[in-house]
């Protein structure tokens, strides 16, 4: 049990090292909930952790909110309903009005005209054509946000010390705790039975029969960038891959059984699950788990940069650019052209520390999984084992 009490002993070192990565500037944390993303990433067939639902990894793409922007059409998978169903919804009542003309034709003149102003109300609003003036306005709102994306920008970029920083001191955490001793990048099945079969010999066991049966970790579901303020939910299947065991120990000896499973994570190396354990023809029938981690899979992260082109739609301008131009004060227009495209030289910068960030998030789903796993051997019992 030492090194499991060392790792809840330590339990408080993970929540300061996530208390600094928020604390330095993370810009996957420096927005409110409500604009923050969370990619959930897709599990691995047949794999019970996963879930019974799988979904579909897409590239997010998210402006920053502002008070100036237009609203956002519904999120995808709401309860909200979007435009689209509203016009199917619309059209139908429409088709069934018309089966109905004969009475419509029947009715008064006054219900018709009522009628007629209902139908004028179901009409979808038309946004008035851009002025002059209104894009002057527009042009003035687009210079504000502009300053404040660049700050943004810069700050992410100068952030990348300490995102290195948070990085230095996971890696330290996990060689101390001999994290990827316990759990491997690699199976290992060979030296995981020799390991199991010589602590079974010290504790006064004989283990024969072992049976292994390795699953097809891959990592999968796992988009290859993102952009703007978003991150992934690891599954577990996405994290590790698991040796399902299954061997026979010798002599029945409930006394030696209860030592062997309490003894057993210092015994052995590797962090092993025992399930569940029955007696078959005098000797115990062990049914166990050991795990390894599965390659390291994080996404390449970059800043959301917006195009003129997306501000202006972004504040509810929907003429073609051409337009939009000629409407302009060409001092104005030059001015906010060159600003916008200067933002693109903070992107180099700033992805590299989002994308630290990125590999820090793998690291720490990696830590759940490693703390859940220990506290849950270190809780359990030989009477909660047996079948």
């Amino acid at each position: 049990m030492v090194v499991l009490s060392s790792v809840s002993n330590k339990q408080n070192l993970l929540i300061g090292f996530v208390l600094c990565f928020m604390s330095a500037g993370c810009p996957e944390k420096s927005v409110s909930s409500e604009s923050e993303k969370e990619i959930v990433s897709q599990g691995l067939p047949g794999d019970a952790t996963s879930g019974t639902r799988e979904l579909d990894i897409v590239e997010a793409r998210m402006p920053r909110k502002s008070l100036d922007m237009a609203p956002q059409s519904p999120k995808a998978g709401s309860d909200a309903i979007s435009t689209d169903t509203v016009g199917n919804s619309g059209q139908q009542k429409d088709a069934m009005s018309g089966a109905d003309a004969d009475l419509v034709e029947a009715s008064s003149d006054s219900q018709g005209e009522t009628d007629a102003v209902d139908a004028a109300k179901e009409l979808p609003a038309v946004a008035p054509p851009a002025t002059p003036e209104a894009v002057k306005e527009v042009i003035k709102a687009i210079g504000r946000r502009v300053i404040v994306d660049e700050a943004a920008l810069k700050a992410t970029a100068s952030n990348l010390g300490s995102a290195e920083e948070v990085m230095g001191r996971l890696d330290r955490m996990f060689e101390q705790l001999q994290v990827f001793k316990r759990i491997p990048m690699k199976p290992e099945r060979n030296r995981l039975t020799r390991a199991l079969k010589k602590y079974s010999r010290e504790m006064g066991f004989e283990l024969k029969n072992m049976k292994a049966e390795q699953s097809n970790g891959a990592v999968s579901g796992i988009p290859s960038t993102l952009v703007g303020n978003t991150k992934i939910h690891y599954l577990r299947a996405q994290v590790r891959g698991v040796i399902q065991m299954e061997f026979e120990l010798s002599p029945i000896n409930i006394d030696g059984l209860e030592r062997w499973v309490k003894r057993l994570p210092a015994g052995v190396d590797r962090m092993i699950e025992v399930e569940s354990v029955r007696t078959r023809e005098k000797r115990f029938v062990v049914k166990s788990k050991a795990f390894w981690f599965l390659p390291e899979a994080y996404p390449t992260h970059f800043p959301e940069i917006l195009s003129l082109l997306g501000y202006l739609r972004s504040e509810g301008l929907t003429e073609p650019l051409a337009d939009i131009r000629q409407m302009a004060s060409p001092q104005k227009w030059k001015s906010i052209r060159t600003k916008v495209a200067e933002l693109k030289q903070f992107e180099s910068a700033a992805s590299k520390t989002l994308t630290t960030y990125a590999r820090a998030n793998q690291m720490e789903a990696r830590w759940k999984f490693f703390e859940e796993m220990a506290k849950r051997i270190e809780s359990r019992g030989l009477t909660e084992l047996f079948d």
